[in-house]
């Protein structure tokens, strides 16, 4: 298959041809009528018309040189950028082993945490176990549940006999007034 070019003879690729042209003649022109840019301007244009003439000249005394010259400039200019591309590549490398290393330590930490979370649990379940046993102990009834109290039922005080009984002193009960006292 074989791709040829269109020529310009489109009209409308004519038109577009020669309003860029007009306009880069028109904008030149009011560029030109900066003072400071005509100087610009017209050292850049007497600087590349001395590097060319120069360019010009050396190719045809020493084409042969010439031609060396810009061979090991475009070597030199490749060797460069596969150093670039290979000290790219190890800094790759070295990035992506440096976060992968801090990935599988992070990794490790999170399971160590969660281990330590669940070990925590199943002490934190003893510790709650153990204080609700604190709890019913301090709200049980004295007198009900403590095993000592028959041995302080031993020690209580008897006094009289009827009949061969004896019966427990019993402590006088407090007074209780029913009055409210007088200001």
């Amino acid at each position: 298959m074989e791709q040829q070019l269109e020529t310009n003879n489109d009209p409308k690729n004519n038109k577009v041809f020669k309003g860029i042209l007009i306009g880069g003649v028109v904008g030149g022109a009011l560029v030109m009528m900066n003072r400071s840019a005509r100087k610009k301007v017209k050292s850049k244009a007497v600087s590349l018309k001395d590097s060319s003439t120069r360019l010009v000249t050396e190719v045809k005394n020493h084409p042969g040189e010439v031609k060396d010259q810009l061979i090991n400039q475009f070597k030199s200019a490749s060797d460069t950028l596969k150093d670039a591309i290979l000290d790219a590549q190890k800094l790759y490398q070295r990035v992506n082993e440096d976060i992968s290393s801090q990935f599988v330590a992070m990794k490790d930490a999170s399971s160590q945490a969660v281990s330590s979370v669940k070990n925590a649990k199943g002490d934190i379940t003893k510790i709650s176990s153990k204080v609700k046993d604190a709890q019913s102990e301090l709200t049980e009834n004295p007198i009900e549940h403590n095993p000592s109290s028959t041995k302080d039922q031993d020690k209580l005080e008897y006094y009289g006999t009827d009949a061969g009984t004896a019966y427990p002193r019993k402590e006088p009960e407090p007074v209780t007034s029913t009055t409210t006292p007088h200001k």
